[in-house]
């Protein structure tokens, strides 16, 4: 049975694995940076399709050690490339690099792309032409320390570009991120769950995916496995109805809702949901988080990705905004749950909270935490807003006064 391999978001390994068992795959691994499972491809289709979590589905090709480059081409051409795409479709070569002695990633894919259409010449007397935009055979190389591990991409594209999000905003969450953010908090489907910072709308949107069990794949037009000479349409076509029969009836009120502050962000987070099918599970507000209440009288979940320095605003707008976030939960949230992705530990001190969880997480390069704060019945504490859009300080202190014991 052919073998394939799923990098995961760092952080989202142990999250992947248990998706996976999930989808019915089998002889599951973790590796260093994701997940392996053993089937047909009929599963590799449904991995790409199904899975939230998986940055790209792999097949891995060849692994071997080289110090030059002349036994890097050799080693390319011990592998036969001619099984996947005939002479005529196209193909790319993607390298990354590091601690080699064959460091030049531009050599190295050049080096695998000549071993490649070399046999091609060999074998069927033509060569297919490279396309770097959009291949009918994506090649990916990774080297470490002179081994390198050769993969096909099945999935093209990687799976967080999942179609929706056409319109984006500066610094977006990937998909995949935001959705194994939310395996991680656990929220069970049935509870309110808040993104008081909602930005391009991926957290409200993932969630909402998940609300309805809809396959994120479903929603691209298409993958690089479709362009392979052994893609079984049919296959393909019954996994797919298979998972559309599985999505789930709309609940019977909003469990989702998202504000952010930002008029233009509202507005283009409501057209990427509607794109994504999902507009109508989603309450959208444009909102000031000192505005922030709890929607229904049930407790929920609040998951964000606040502004934390490296993305937007000067230290002391998010240092106030840490502080007002703080007053709103602790008068207006006692007893519900924030989970909250902190890139920089010194404005989530400024929360006054205590975390319960702590889960490493990469947001891109960026090495951040993923923290579980419960929200708990305290004393009452004054706070004037430093921030007061439409003078909300006034009526959200006199509500809180009201709650005073």
């Amino acid at each position: 049975m052919p073998v394939f391999y799923a990098p995961a978001p760092k952080g989202l390994q142990d999250v992947l694995f248990s998706e996976f068992q999930q989808l019915g795959l089998k002889k599951l691994k973790k590796v260093a940076s994701g997940v392996t499972f053993e089937g047909p491809w009929k599963d590799c289709y449904r991995a790409n399709l199904a899975s939230r979590v998986a940055n790209r589905i792999l097949k891995p090709l060849l692994e071997f050690h080289a110090y030059q480059f002349d036994e890097f081409y050799t080693h390319i051409q011990r592998h036969d490339f001619t099984k996947y795409i005939h002479s005529d479709q196209t193909l790319r070569v993607d390298a990354s690099v590091t601690n080699s002695i064959l460091k030049d990633q531009r050599m190295v894919a050049l080096k695998a792309k000549d071993a490649i259409v070399d046999q091609f010449r060999e074998q069927v007397q033509k060569r297919p032409s490279v396309d770097k935009t959009n291949p009918d055979l994506n090649i990916i190389i990774y080297g470490a320390k002179n081994t390198f591990y050769v993969y096909l991409n099945t999935s093209g594209d990687p799976l967080y570009q999942r179609g929706y999000r056409a319109e984006g905003l500066e610094a977006p969450l990937k998909e995949t991120l935001a959705a194994g953010l939310i395996y991680l908090s656990g929220w069970e489907k049935r509870s309110s769950l808040i993104d008081p910072f909602g930005g391009s709308g991926t957290i409200a949107i993932e969630a909402a995916l998940m609300l309805k069990n809809m396959a994120p794949g479903s929603l691209r037009k298409t993958f690089a496995f479709q362009k392979l000479k052994n893609y079984d349409p049919q296959a393909f076509e019954q996994v797919l109805s298979e998972l559309i029969n599985q999505e789930l009836p709309d609940p019977n009120e909003k469990l989702i809702f998202y504000y952010d502050r930002n008029p233009k962000a509202t507005e283009q987070a409501k057209k990427n949901a509607k794109r994504a099918g999902v507009d109508h599970l989603i309450h959208f507000r444009t909102q000031d988080v000192t505005q922030l209440l709890p929607p229904t009288q049930q407790n929920g979940v609040i998951i964000t990705n606040p502004p934390y320095g490296s993305r937007m605003g000067t230290s002391e707008e998010l240092v106030t905004l840490m502080k007002d976030l703080s007053y709103v939960l602790k008068h207006h949230f006692q007893n519900w749950n924030l989970w909250l992705l902190s890139g920089n530990p010194t404005l989530s001190n400024h929360l006054g909270l205590k975390a319960e969880k702590k889960y490493p997480v990469f947001n891109g390069a960026l090495e951040c935490r993923f923290l579980k704060y419960p929200i708990k019945k305290g004393s009452y504490v004054t706070r004037v807003f430093h921030r007061d859009p439409e003078g909300v300080a006034a009526k959200l202190g006199q509500m809180s006064s009201d709650k005073k014991p």
